[in-house]
């Protein structure tokens, strides 16, 4: 592909709906809308695990976009800096952890939106004081309820929640919610 033009359609604080016209390889124009982040092109989301009991802490969120509760793993936008995720992770769930193992920079969206993400897993040690009375500091868009669930249960809760008609963040499935036949 070639792209040839772009303009924008319209353009936000945080992001821009662009029209992008390209030449694909049989010399035909396509033309595509995008979304584009202005200015913060990466995102981080949290895997945090509770240790030793091995309880995955979960959000229970209220999104705007969708005026809907979804469940999902502590998230945010980062602009590169390693440190996003200990923050996100304290102000969504009111924990502290540390880092378990990091993902490369990942394409979640990527036929829409030109953001990158990293998947950070963290352990919680909830043997910790700071971890005992977790307070969250939330910000005034974000309204999150934590759900702390048995590993070997997250499925089982994540069908129970659904047929309740809580909405399941793709993320928090794609680990915990499918059960590969490769047979």
């Amino acid at each position: 592909m070639k792209k040839l033009s772009e303009k924008i359609l319209f353009q936000g604080k945080w992001i821009s709906i662009r029209e992008v016209h390209f030449l694909n390889p049989r010399h035909q124009e396509v033309a595509w809308e995008t979304i584009v982040r202005n200015e913060q092109k990466s995102s981080v989301i949290v895997v945090p695990i509770l240790m030793p009991s091995r309880r995955i802490v979960l959000i229970k969120q209220y999104r705007l976009p969708l005026e809907d509760w979804v469940i999902g793993f502590p998230a945010g936008m980062t602009d590169g800096n390693p440190d996003q995720a200990f923050h996100e992770l304290k102000e969504e769930t009111g924990y502290i952890g540390e880092v378990a193992e990091e993902s490369p920079a990942l394409q979640i969206n990527s036929g829409l939106l030109n953001e990158t993400t990293k998947i950070v897993v963290m352990h919680i040690n909830e043997h910790d004081p700071v971890n005992q009375n977790p307070c969250q500091s939330l910000e005034p868009t974000e309204e999150i309820e934590v759900l702390l669930v048995p590993y070997k249960e997250v499925r089982t809760f994540l069908l129970e929640q659904n047929s309740k008609g809580v909405r399941i963040a793709a993320g928090v499935w794609s680990v915990f919610g499918l059960q590969l036949h490769l047979g």
